[in-house]
């Protein structure tokens, strides 16, 4: 943090925002809280943000934004309402290209070749044109139709639970084809080899399990004192990808906790290999906190930048001062 510079805008809770590197100069942020849906540029050279895309429901604007992808100078921008927003950048300014219309709500968002991998959830309501989502990851051409489903997805007989998983897991997709996937409460990083099969089952040490409680048909929770959570996860070159997982642990059960009480925050980072299916843990990072307090953030490697988000900021690492 010593080497980082912060970008100029405000954003919310890490778990809102999500950032790309379109190259070394340019860097997109998307801000996906509901009510301020906002997708962001920053030029480095010249210190200075540009608003790309604002809230709202017309063409080149946002609404229920969900996940961020670049590839080349084109970058795409995966919606709840069933669209895909494309834009284009050029120099330090990115435009509205159009919109692909999909058969579902795509959630997380990888540009895989000439076609997208998301993953995603059929709408509770209204009509599409597939009946159902049969896989984990899901393959959408350049028009927006499904091609296919391919790995087993999280299921049960419950809506709840299964919309939770379909919403809260992070995919990448690695420079050799394959595909990596996690969901946020499981400990185990599932990879696909380039054929769409199973390739590995990547077991997580040292992760505090929640209990996942549907109570009723009403509403569905985590029933959690310590916890842990998957959190980020990034191709960094190659079949190498970045992990990260974060712990939080008590110092008073739950039920009793008040705003001012000690609580202990621990990040493990790892690095795996999608073709050995090897993690090496390589970094822990621990702060101890007060309850109430903001003190979750992400760290976010991308091929050109290191970014941190939390406390309401981005911040930039570059190359030369990492």
């Amino acid at each position: 943090m010593a080497d980082a510079r912060r970008i100029p805008v405000d954003v919310p809770e890490h778990t809102f925002v999500e950032t790309a590197s379109l190259n070394q100069d340019l860097v997109l942020i998307l801000v996906t809280r509901p009510g301020m849906e906002n997708l962001w540029s920053y030029h480095i050279p010249t210190d200075s943000v540009e608003q790309v895309a604002p809230r709202g429901e017309g063409p080149g604007e946002l609404m229920f934004p969900t996940d961020l992808a670049v590839q080349g100078s084109e970058v795409y921008v995966s919606m709840g309402t069933m669209r895909i927003a494309t834009f284009t950048c050029e120099g330090t300014s990115c435009t509205h290209h159009g919109d692909v219309r999909t058969q579902f709500q795509p959630t997380q968002i990888e540009v895989s070749g000439d076609r997208f991998a998301t993953t995603g959830q059929l709408p509770l309501r209204g009509e599409t044109e597939i009946d159902a989502l049969d896989g984990a990851i899901h393959h959408v051409d350049s028009a927006g139709a499904l091609v296919e489903s391919f790995g087993d997805p999280y299921q049960t007989n419950t809506w709840m639970v299964n919309a939770h998983f379909a919403r809260h897991n992070r995919l990448t997709v690695l420079d050799d084809g394959s595909y990596a996937i996690h969901y946020d409460a499981i400990p185990r990083l599932y990879t696909y080899g380039s054929d769409l099969t199973l390739r590995h089952v990547v077991e997580v040490e040292d992760f505090l399990q929640p209990t996942f409680v549907y109570e009723d048909g009403i509403r569905s929770v985590y029933q959690e004192d310590d916890h842990s959570r998957m959190q980020q996860l990034n191709t960094i070159v190659g079949d190498i990808a970045f992990l990260s997982t974060s712990t939080m642990q008590l110092s008073v059960p739950s039920e009793s906790i008040e705003t001012g009480d000690e609580v202990q925050l621990t990040y493990d980072y790892f690095l795996v290999g999608a073709t050995s299916g090897c993690a090496s843990h390589f970094e822990r990072e621990e702060i101890t906190g007060e309850y109430g307090e903001s003190y979750y953030f992400r760290w976010v490697p991308t091929k050109h930048h290191l970014l941190r988000i939390g406390e309401g900021s981005v911040h930039l690492v570059e190359p030369d001062g990492a």
